[in-house]
């Protein structure tokens, strides 16, 4: 039974150890304000707190909802997410490694709620375009559920274009 759930395990704990140790190392080296520039202007390390959700929405809501709902939302849509990739058949690796990132990086992000209060972010990315200038700071737990994300819209497509046309569908190989 459990060898059904060792993807899911591993990735989720390299997900929030490294989440985790990230957002440590990040608040023992910066003070809350500073910033510090790395490949000039691109990459900046910048500690802050976010009490809202993504892209600090809902910073502003009571902090009962930011310290109760907002957990309790995660909660709800991690078990929505493990009952979906129970689902998913266990030679599809990608998607299920593509669940299990965005659970982990949904568990980093709800340990610091619980532990502080709000998310700890620290990353800035300026590309030096104002287009590909990414408003805000983020930290890893974003990053493995952005990617996540990302890839299961693209398994969307690939799925979709792997049905057509198939002898299965009535379509020629």
């Amino acid at each position: 039974m459990f060898g059904h759930y060792r993807l899911l395990v591993g990735i989720i704990a390299l997900a929030v150890c490294l989440d985790q140790g990230s957002k440590a190392f990040a608040t023992m080296s910066l003070n809350d304000g500073e910033e510090i520039s790395i490949l000039g202007q691109g990459l900046t390390f910048r500690l802050r707190s976010n009490p809202g959700v993504a892209w600090g929405l809902g910073a502003s809501t009571p902090v009962l909802v930011q310290r109760v709902a907002f957990p309790a939302l995660a909660v709800v849509v991690g078990v929505i997410l493990v009952a979906y990739y129970r689902k998913i058949p266990s030679e599809d690796t990608i998607r299920k490694g593509a669940v299990a990132l965005i659970l982990g990086g949904g568990l980093g992000n709800l340990i610091d709620r619980l532990r502080v209060g709000a998310v700890v972010d620290f990353i800035a990315i300026d590309l030096g375009v104002s287009r590909w200038s990414m408003a805000g700071t983020f930290n890893l737990a974003d990053v493995w559920m952005v990617c996540g994300v990302a890839v299961m819209v693209v398994m969307m497509f690939v799925g979709e274009k792997r049905g057509k046309g198939s002898m299965g569908d009535g379509g020629s190989p």
